[in-house]
């Protein structure tokens, strides 16, 4: 997904692995997984180290990106249209459900276990986007890295986030901590000049791919959620803090 975010190609990877003690139906159950995903975008696994020790996965991918066409964070500016891939929440919404042990929704399951790189929409915005990140960490958190970088703050309108029919079943109330601030959704979340909605639009619909727009930018130096009213919005956790206690 930080390879879809810079409209970059995947081209191969690597990946290290520490496990306890030998595990075949694990690691065959992993590599189902790690390959199929490969696969999909004709990646190469060109190396790594298997080793024994704590759990522990590392990947590095690479890929390729023509000269001064990446998408990257420190272009946005006021008056663009703030826009995101997909929809938001789900892998949040499963990952509460499994934490709580309830049951899981097939479909909120799949998202969280097993998510979509959005890898043909990253390249289809190239000179499109002004900035892109992909939302790791939470909609409101990776959007601020965005503002940061690029000196500028956001509105975000909860009422306009996309929400699959999965998720739409649960009040607002409920799912927008979901969709604002869970995470793992690895959607792109981007910028755009309004005079480019509609290239924006056909750009990703050649790639299958839904869009919706959420906001603006803004001048400042800040990341707002509003409700329907317009009222400011308070979220519980703007996202995944890497290195809270």
């Amino acid at each position: 997904s930080d390879l879809a975010a810079m409209g970059a190609l995947p081209a191969w990877c690597t990946l290290s692995l520490s496990l306890p003690q030998p595990d075949p139906a694990w690691v065959d159950a992993f590599l189902d997984g790690f390959l199929s995903l490969a696969g999909q975008h004709d990646v190469a696994l060109v190396g790594g180290d298997t080793t024994r020790g704590p759990l522990s996965i590392g990947v590095t991918v690479h890929g390729l990106v023509t000269p001064g066409q990446a998408l990257r964070r420190d272009g946005a500016r006021a008056g663009e249209d703030v826009w995101v891939t997909g929809t938001l929440g789900d892998a949040a919404a499963a990952l509460a459900a499994k934490l709580a042990g309830a049951a899981l929704d097939r479909s909120l399951r799949e998202r969280l276990e097993r998510p979509t790189p959005r890898i043909d929409a990253g390249r289809a915005l190239a000179g499109l986007a002004s900035a892109c990140i992909d939302v790791s960490d939470g909609l409101l958190a990776d959007l601020g890295h965005v503002c940061t970088a690029s000196g500028v703050g956001a509105v975000v309108e909860l009422d306009r986030l996309p929400a699959s029919s999965a998720l739409a079943r649960f009040p607002a109330a409920t799912r927008w901590p979901w969709q604002a601030g869970g995470g793992d959704d690895y959607e792109l979340c981007f910028c755009a000049a309004r005079e480019r909605r509609d290239a924006v639009l056909q750009a990703l619909r050649d790639t299958a791919t839904p869009a919706t727009r959420i906001g603006r930018i803004v001048d400042g130096d800040s990341v707002r959620a509003l409700d329907a009213a317009g009222a400011e919005w308070q979220p519980p956790r703007s996202g995944y803090a890497h290195f809270a206690g």
